[in-house]
Formats: C-alpha cells, sequence, structure tokens
C-alpha cells in the first residue's frame, strides 16, 4: 500500500515517524499509519527444504503458459493441477468432470523417478509472475513435501510451494 501511495504523490511533503506500536506515513495530503508486528518475526528458513532429493530446470514462460492454459479447466475451489515429471519431460495437466481435460508436455532437464505433484494453480503462477528470468529451478523430495522453486540468475530468491493430495 505504501509503494502504490508513494507513486501517487505528484508534489507535497514526504515524511514519518514512529512510536512503540505504531508507523506514521504523510505522503502530499494523505496520512497512512500502521501497527508494528508484535514479537520476533517467524523463523522463515524452517519451512525451506535443506535436502531435495529431485531438481528440474525449465523455461519459465513455458510452465506459466502451461499453467495458464491448465488453470482453465482446475476445478474450483481448489484449482488443483498436476506436474508429471519424468526424464526429459514435464506434463502439466488438469480436469474437470464437466468440462473436460488438459495435458500439456513440456521439455524439461529432469534425470529423476516418475514423480506426480499437485498443485494449486495460482500459488505457482504467483511465483513465476515475480521472477525475470528465463529459465528456474523446482526442487523437491517427494510428491507430499514442499517444492522450492529458485531463479538461477538471482541466488537469494527462493519460493516455497506446499503440493496438494491427490
Amino acid at each position: 500500500e505504501l509503494t502504490r501511495l508513494i507513486g501517487s504523490v505528484s508534489e507535497g511533503f514526504v515524511g514519518y515517524d514512529k512510536d512503540e506500536s505504531r508507523l506514521y506515513f504523510k505522503l502530499g495530503e494523505v496520512e497512512l499509519i500502521t501497527r508494528l508486528i508484535d514479537g520476533n518475526f517467524p523463523d522463515y528458513r524452517q519451512v525451506i527444504p535443506r535436502k531435495l532429493d529431485h531438481e528440474v530446470k525449465l523455461n519459465r514462460e513455458a510452465l506459466r503458459l502451461s499453467l495458464r492454459q491448465a488453470a482453465v479447466l482446475a476445478a474450483e475451489p481448489s484449482r488443483q493441477v498436476r506436474l508429471e515429471f519424468t526424464p526429459g519431460v514435464l506434463v502439466v495437466s488438469s480436469s474437470t468432470p464437466d468440462l473436460g481435460n488438459v495435458s500439456d508436455p513440456l521439455s524439461c532437464e529432469y534425470q529423476g523417478e516418475e514423480v506426480t505433484i499437485a498443485f494449486n494453480s495460482n500459488y505457482l503462477l504467483d511465483v513465476l509472475g515475480v521472477l525475470a528470468s528465463e529459465e528456474i529451478i523446482m526442487g523437491f523430495s517427494t510428491a507430499s513435501a514442499p517444492t522450492v522453486i529458485k531463479d538461477p540468475d538471482d541466488g537469494e530468491f527462493v519460493a516455497v510451494v506446499m503440493p496438494m493430495k491427490l
């Protein structure tokens, strides 16, 4: 919200202040007040898997387009899509009894055993939407364990997406 407000201010005073429990921002004629988090921020590193048995390298845009197609037929409210990993090929699929199904094979770099993982398509699309790199790396251990998505061009970026039950 603050970023949006800063972008909308063409002139006027921009300032901020804080006390024990709040931050105050003044942007031209607009004032924004927000409460500070009470306590310590949770240690997010605990949810990032340390050991990943499988890694897949693939084109980000191809996966994004395939997920968008599959999402059209993904049943509400779960928006479930299936990613079937086999050596060299990832198949993105979804189905809805009344509408039909879709299955889209993508080329990828993967040399592990066949694994099928289900995800909420919106969560994967959210992650892919913030990445700019041409390729991504997906890492996982099992179909029920968290999946890590990394940007090979940005060593700091790590996203963790929880799979759904098939």
